[in-house]
Parts: structure tokens; sequence; C-alpha cells
């Protein structure tokens, strides 16, 4: 009896959360997913679509062609991704936000005709929307679009989304060609000519002679700017001011893209350019001169020392005596004793790996001494690196003498002092 008495309750609240579940929230929420539909204008997944026209001020079109974004008309370009991408998201996002049913003019509200028109196609269907006049509040437009027979309303900020014109949609890149493709980069500045190849490792050398390498950080940043460098502005005339000042090229497996560039007197931010992507005049900015190289000795690689951080199993520092510093695993020791900051150990390797010579010599200068030494370790049987650091700014390395430049000692020289103090407690 009891258990019928259980069944029967349990089949009650059974019914009553399937009630519940039903009535209060699967049913509302259905009724206003079904209401949110009925409000977009544009019914379709924008991946689908592969058109898109807007008639305003002038007549654009956009065309898909595979996975990129053409403009078709009233020029053949390649389009701003970011632009179009925001476009599409506009698109997609666009509610109708309040029907105002049947109006008697539709002129009246800018409709007829429409101030600006937007025609999205896909392969099988074609849409648009008509927008007119903002309302009285200004924080509306007046619409109309296929699929509906009433004028209804839009956010005024969406017309202004859609409302994209030819500079905008364009893609004003420089360069078209990838920064991880370019193998050559040439700068002809009047008679100087500078060439740079990539090695398979990502540094750069001079053609003809691997040994000299040029600053791989400077080319790279130089590349990098390219690759981003947009224009400002487009000119209709053509430059006439005679040979350029500046050409860059970029060279990849498969193609070779130029840049001109006329830095012209007094004009400030005005530099005018030419490059084979865009195939016109334009002006650039005039940050990109300043990273140009104006001759070879600008962007070859002084760099002393190129130590592998990670490979390093042993450091010796002398100079009234010798201290000998060992890795076991990721600990620094000083004998048997770990070190309590061995991050110091990585700052000596890191201030040593940046100095950069200003002259090399074929001996050291007699006025000079020795002040200390530091040998680098990958085994613990020679010194991959022996570094004599003399007075005056003089550097020994191996059979080679340097001369490298105040602030550049007073680093090396203040780390290891830090070092020595903090692990041993002594000043050598």
């Amino acid at each position: 009896m009891r258990l019928g008495k259980l069944l029967i309750s349990m089949s009650i609240l059974i019914g009553l959360a399937g009630y519940y579940y039903y009535f209060e929230l699967y049913r509302p929420r259905m009724e206003d997913a079904a209401k949110d539909k009925a409000r977009e204008i544009f019914p379709l997944d924008t991946s689908d679509i592969s058109q898109i026209s807007i008639y305003g001020d002038n007549t654009i079109t956009l065309l898909k062609k595979e996975s990129a974004w053409w403009i078709s008309s009233p020029i053949e370009k390649p389009a701003d991704s970011s632009e179009v991408n925001s476009l599409l998201y506009t698109i997609a996002a666009m509610k109708a936000q309040r029907s105002l049913g049947e109006i008697g003019s539709l002129s009246g509200v800018g409709l007829d005709p429409p101030e600006l028109s937007l025609v999205v196609k896909t392969e099988d269907a074609e849409f648009f929307l008509n927008i007119g006049n903002e309302s009285p509040t200004k924080n509306y437009s007046y619409a109309a679009s296929s699929g509906r027979d009433d004028i209804f309303l839009i956010n005024a900020y969406e017309k202004s989304s859609v409302d994209k014109d030819l500079f905008a949609l364009r893609d004003k890149h420089l360069f078209s060609v990838r920064y991880a493709d370019i193998k050559r980069i040439t700068i002809k500045r009047h008679a100087l000519i500078l060439e740079f190849l990539k090695n398979s490792d990502g540094t750069w050398h001079l053609p003809g002679d691997k040994t000299k390498k040029a600053k791989t950080s400077k080319i790279n940043e130089l590349l990098a700017k390219l690759c981003r460098l947009e224009a400002q502005t487009y000119s209709r005339e053509p430059h006439t001011q005679g040979d350029p000042d500046i050409t860059i090229e970029l060279v990849c497996d498969d193609r070779s893209e130029n840049l001109k560039i006329w830095q012209t007197p007094g004009s400030g931010e005005n530099i005018y350019a030419f490059s084979d992507v865009q195939g016109c005049m334009m002006t650039i900015g005039d940050s990109l001169p300043g990273l140009i190289p104006n001759d070879m000795m600008d962007v070859m690689d002084r760099s002393l020392l190129s130590i592998d951080g990670g490979s390093v199993k042993k450091i010796t520092v002398s100079g009234h005596k010798t201290q000998v510093f060992t890795r076991k695993a990721d600990d620094w020791y000083r004998g048997d004793r770990r070190l309590s900051a061995p991050h110091l150990m990585d700052s000596v390797l890191e201030t040593l790996n940046m100095l950069e010579y200003e002259e090399r010599y074929l001996q050291i200068p007699k006025d000079v001494s020795i002040q200390r030494s530091v040998q680098i370790f990958y085994e613990d049987t020679a010194p991959v690196f022996d570094i004599v650091l003399y007075s005056q700014y003089y550097i020994g390395l191996g059979d080679q003498v340097y001369r490298i430049n105040e602030g550049g000692m007073k680093r090396v020289c203040d780390c290891l002092d830090m070092l020595l103090k903090k692990m041993t407690g002594e000043n050598l």
C-alpha cells in the first residue's frame, strides 16, 4: 500500500516537473528564439556568402575567390580581410529593431531611392537591404529588405558599419609576400646597393661570403615593418620627381616584389612610394626610412659571442683568484655549495652574448692590462670560449683582440661583480 502511494506521488512530481520545464522554460525559450529568428534581415550563414555589393555614393562589389576576398568593381584588387570580416559580422548580426508596417511615402524616410543598398549573394539566393534616413532620435535608420513586407528600423551604427568606401575595403599592404618566405632582400640607395641572403637557420649573410653575417634582429625588424606597411593615401597623379631615393626588392622562391620611395625634402610625413603590388603612387608614413640601413656597417653582425646557455656546464671567473661554477641538472654550484641565485649566472651569459665590438686588432696594445678572465665550458675538457677582459675596453677572444664600448664593458663587469658578491661574498 505504501509503495503504491509512493509511486503515485513520484508520478505527480514528474508530471509537475515536466509541466514546469515545458511551459515555463522550454516553450518561452523556443518562442523567444522564433521571434529573434523572425527579426533577422539576412537569414543565411556568412560562410555561404560569395558576393557583396554596396550601392551608395559609389558602387563597390566584393567577390569571394576560394577563401580570399577581392574587390571586383570598380577596380580589381585584393580586399582588406579585417574590413571584410567586420562587414560579414555586421551582416550576420543585423536585426530589425522595430516594425513600422506599411508607410505612406518611402521618399519621406529616404527609401525611394534608398541612401544605401546592400546586396548579398550566395550560390543559390540573393538578398537585399535598403537603408534610408535616420529616425528623429538619431538612434535608428529606416530600412526595407527582401523577405519582409514592412518598413522597419535598424540601429544607426549598423548603417555606418556597412557603408564602407573603396579605401577602407582595399588591401593597402605594399607587399604581398609572406614574411617567412622571403629569401633575399636588396636595398638600393642611390649608388649604394646592399644585398642579404637568408641562411637555412634564419640568419642573414652577404652574398658570396657566409662568414660576413648581417645582424639578424635588424634585418628581421625591417622585414616585419615592410610586410605590415600600408598606404596612407593613394594618388591619381604620377610622381615625376626623378629616380627614387630608395628601392627595396623582396625575393621569394616564386616571385619578387619592389617598393620605390621618394623622400621629398621638407615634406615631413609626406613620403611618396610606388609598389608593384598596389600598382600606383601613394604616400606612406615617415618611420620606414629610419629602419633602412645607410651602409653595410649599419647591419653587420658585430656580436663577439654566441653562447648556447643551455649547453654550458662550467664557468670559471679569474682575477685575484679563480672561482669555478658548475651546473648539475638545473642548479649551479660552487664546489659542493648550491648557489641561491642561479639567475645571476644566466644574466652573465646573456650580457656576454649582447657584446658587440667596435674595432678589431691584430694584437693587444702594450699599455693595457688584464683585469679578469672568463672561460665557458660545454664539457669539462677545453673551454669553448676563453674570454680575457683588459683595461681600456679591450677583450681577447682566443687569438683575436677586439675593442668594445665603455657601456658594454661596464655591463659585463657589473654582472660579474654582482655574481661574485652574491655567491661568494668576495670581489675579485
